[in-house]
């Protein structure tokens, strides 16, 4: 593959992640009565592909629960160590998430799209 085309792949692979709709929240606690009814209504507006929450600070229990009722069942989690910390990366079906690293205070991800080739 020469340069040019390199560069012109490079270039849409990163248009393509600025153009989807990305939702990262440091919302320090899900466990709010109405943090999955809020979370589920802003979705249902936004329609983002990918959602990262960080702070989660819940048991993976009541982050089951809670995932079903934001309804992206597809998930990675580090889980919360006592009520500090979590991070869910939830996503659509059609965007599929590569854990790289992963680690209490973060996840380093690689993130396809089934629309584009490798």
């Amino acid at each position: 593959m020469n340069d040019g085309v390199l560069k012109g792949l490079v270039f849409f692979l990163i248009l393509i992640f600025i153009m989807s709709k990305n939702f990262v929240w440091n919302c320090q606690g899900v466990g709010y009565p109405n943090f999955g009814r809020i979370m589920k209504e802003y979705l249902r507006e936004v329609d983002p592909c990918i959602v990262v929450l960080m702070e989660t600070r819940n048991s993976s229990l009541k982050a089951d629960t809670m995932i079903k009722i934001i309804d992206l069942p597809y998930s990675h989690r580090v889980e919360a160590v006592g009520y500090s910390g979590g991070i869910w990366v939830l996503r659509k079906d059609n965007i599929h998430v590569e854990v790289m690293v992963n680690h209490m205070q973060f996840t380093r991800t690689k993130i396809k799209f089934d629309d584009v080739i490798d």
